[in-house]
């Protein structure tokens, strides 16, 4: 059995966590392009798109989180890049997006405002 890295844990556990709650739908995201068994490409979601994402509430708000386990949050790197610039699209669109090292962090920026009002920061 092959043996999960950390990230992977802290999505399962993000999303577990946020399917817990009233009102709220998450589920995974992978993004990039993988190759299929027959050998062709399958494109995924878009460079930078969020681990979680979803909706909440009764209007669909929706919502992203940004798994992290290794990279600082000062990371240049291309992937961490596509990543912030995909969060401010999220943003500017009137979307909740949060970069996060716990579900404990997740957690206490849904309960720092009105839950009707989720601001993750």
């Amino acid at each position: 059995m092959r043996k999960r890295n950390a990230e992977t844990s802290l999505t399962r556990d993000v999303i577990a966590a946020l399917n817990a709650l009233p009102g709220f739908l998450a589920w995974r995201s992978q993004a990039g392009m993988v190759k299929s068994r027959g050998g062709g490409w399958v494109h995924l979601a878009p460079a930078g798109t969020a681990d979680v994402v979803g909706l909440y509430g009764p209007h669909g708000v929706f919502f992203a989180v940004e798994t992290k386990a290794t990279h600082q949050d000062a990371c240049k790197c291309e992937t961490c890049s596509a990543q912030r610039a995909w969060g401010e699209a999220v943003v500017t669109r009137g979307g909740k997006y949060m970069r996060a090292r716990s579900v404990h962090a997740v957690l206490r920026a849904l309960t720092e405002v009105s839950p009707d009002r989720m601001a993750l920061p």
